[in-house]
């Protein structure tokens, strides 16, 4: 007798959990997480927005363009479809339609993009980047102070009206544009007056964000041409209106 021939038949290894492979299993666990990460997001803008009264809802204050959201939240999930089409046509082994449904979410992919860049491109403009935001009221503050003058626009217009001096000290004669850049310091100089107080009042701590929104509102309107003149105070005076100023520094 051999061992051979009385040797026990060999029985497939026990397996424990759902009959699914690994893989899928990975990926079900995974959007679970994602589930709950988002759940609680979404869950604290509820909380939030619900229990404040101010919440801005302004996209000139907020920079949320909503309807450019929702776009490219449809783009996404249509991306995420037309992927999943390509992987089944290569599943069966149609090439040239998986070709094809790839090529549309290569095409939705760079839609998604050209929108985020719009997106982001007003964050650049409005400095709303990593490190330039501030977090208190103390830096919000600051930050206010420093910017000032450079929302202004007069330290950009007298080093223009330097150079331009400078240049026709040169012997390149005089320049037609420094009378415009002159007069319209002239007009600066009355908003850069305005809000003189504010600054020190900034620089002190003893004024509130909200405060100074509001004693920036006439300098804003005179800045944009709706109101010209401006008492010592920085309010405007009543009944005088302007078509407004030229932008020189767009020269």
């Amino acid at each position: 007798m051999t061992h051979g021939s009385h040797a026990p038949a060999h029985s497939p290894p026990l397996k424990m959990g759902v009959p699914i492979p690994n893989g899928k299993l990975g990926m079900w666990l995974f959007l679970g997480t994602e589930i709950m990460f988002f759940t609680a997001f979404i869950g604290t803008y509820i909380v939030l927005r619900m229990g404040s009264d101010g919440w801005p809802t302004d996209p000139n204050v907020t920079h949320i363009r909503v309807a450019l959201g929702a776009i490219n939240t449809f783009v996404l999930i249509c991306s995420s479809v037309s992927v999943v089409l390509a992987h089944e046509a290569m599943g069966l082994r149609n090439y040239q339609r998986a070709t094809r449904w790839l090529g549309i979410t290569t095409v939705l992919a760079f839609v998604f993009l050209g929108i985020k860049s719009v997106e982001y491109a007003g964050k650049f403009e409005h400095d709303i980047l990593p490190g330039h935001v501030s977090e208190s009221q103390e830096a919000a503050r600051d930050k206010l102070y420093k910017e000032l003058d450079k929302a202004c626009g007069a330290t950009a217009l007298r080093s223009e009206q330097a150079k331009i001096r400078n240049a026709s000290a040169g012997g390149k004669g005089p320049d037609g544009r420094l009378a415009g850049i002159d007069t319209r310091l002239t007009e600066l100089g009355k908003v850069e007056a305005s809000y003189g107080p504010l600054k020190n009042d900034l620089k002190a701590g003893t004024v509130t964000l909200l405060e100074s929104r509001g004693r920036l509102a006439a300098p804003k309107d005179f800045f944009s041409g709706h109101t010209v003149p401006l008492d010592d105070r920085g309010g405007a005076h009543e009944g005088d209106r302007s078509a407004g100023c030229p932008d020189l520094r767009r020269r």
